[in-house]
C-alpha cells in the first residue's frame, strides 16, 4: 500500500503499455524524486532527483539515435564540454558471451553481465575471484573482461578485434554512423558497457565526463523485454535518466 518510488521508466511503461488507443510513438518525460536500494557514498545519494526520457512506438535505430542525440544536447546546453557518451549493444555481448562459454544458461548470461558490469567499480582480480568462487571457469572470465575493455570508433574496433563474429555488430555501426551524420561526434563504443538492469534488450549506453571520477551521469537504451513483461509485444521502448 505505501512504497518509496524507485525510478519512472518501469511505471510510466506500465502506463503506457495499459493505453491500447494511445498514438504511437509516444515520447514522455519526467522529472522528480525517487529512491535507490543502496548505501549512500559519493556521489550516490538514497534519495535523488531523476530526469528521464521514454520513447515508445515500433523498435527502430532512429529511436536509439534521437534519444542519444538529445542527451548530447542536453549536456551540450549544461556547459559540460568534457562529455563522453558509451554505446553497445546488449546481444552483441551476450552472444560473445555465449560462444566463450559454450552455453545459453539464462542465469550464467546474468551472472557474466554483472561481472562485466563491475569492471568499473572493482579490479580486474577482485572481479575472477569473486566469479571464480561460483564455479566459472578463470580463463574464460579473463577472455570475457578483456573483451570488456575494448573500445574506440568503429575503425579502432575493428583494427583490434574480429568483429565479423560478433551478432549485432552491423546495428551498432549503423547507429555509430546515424548519430555522426546528425552532429553527434561525442561518442565512442565501449564492450564494457552492458548496463546492470536485466530489462535492456538492445543498444545501451552511457554518459561520463573525462573530469569526473563520479561514474556514470546519466544511462539508457532500449528494453523492450519491459513492454513484452506487461503483456504487449507491439510495442518498442527506449529511453534515458540521469540523476541529480
Amino acid at each position: 500500500e505505501v512504497a518509496l518510488r524507485f525510478d519512472f521508466t518501469i511505471g510510466l511503461t506500465r502506463y503506457i503499455t495499459s493505453q491500447k488507443s494511445m498514438r504511437l510513438p509516444a515520447k514522455i518525460s519526467s522529472f522528480g524524486g525517487v529512491f535507490r536500494y543502496d548505501e549512500p557514498q559519493k556521489g550516490r545519494h538514497t534519495y535523488f532527483h531523476q530526469w528521464n526520457i521514454e520513447l515508445y512506438g515500433k523498435p527502430n535505430l532512429e529511436s536509439e539515435a534521437k534519444i542519444i542525440e538529445l542527451t548530447s544536447r542536453l549536456f551540450d546546453s549544461l556547459l559540460l564540454k568534457n562529455i563522453t557518451i558509451d554505446i553497445n549493444h546488449r546481444n552483441l555481448v551476450e552472444s560473445f558471451i555465449n560462444k566463450t562459454f559454450d552455453s545459453k544458461e539464462p542465469q550464467l548470461v546474468a551472472d557474466i553481465l554483472r561481472a562485466v558490469d563491475k569492471i568499473s567499480k572493482k579490479s580486474k582480480e577482485e572481479i575472477i575471484n569473486e566469479f571464480e568462487s561460483k564455479g566459472y571457469d578463470k580463463y574464460k572470465l579473463e577472455k570475457i573482461l578483456d573483451f570488456s575493455q575494448i573500445k574506440g570508433t568503429i575503425q579502432e574496433v575493428e583494427n583490434s578485434f574480429d568483429t565479423s563474429q560478433l551478432e549485432s555488430w552491423d546495428d551498432l555501426k549503423s547507429l555509430f554512423s546515424s548519430l555522426e551524420n546528425r552532429g553527434v561526434s561525442n561518442i565512442r563504443i565501449n564492450f564494457g558497457i552492458v548496463r546492470g538492469l536485466d530489462y535492456y534488450s538492445g543498444m545501451v549506453f552511457e554518459v561520463f565526463d573525462k573530469n569526473s571520477k563520479l561514474g556514470a551521469l546519466a544511462g539508457g537504451g532500449r528494453y523492450d523485454t519491459l513492454t513484452r513483461a506487461f503483456g504487449r509485444d507491439d510495442i518498442g521502448a527506449t529511453g534515458v535518466a540521469g540523476g541529480v
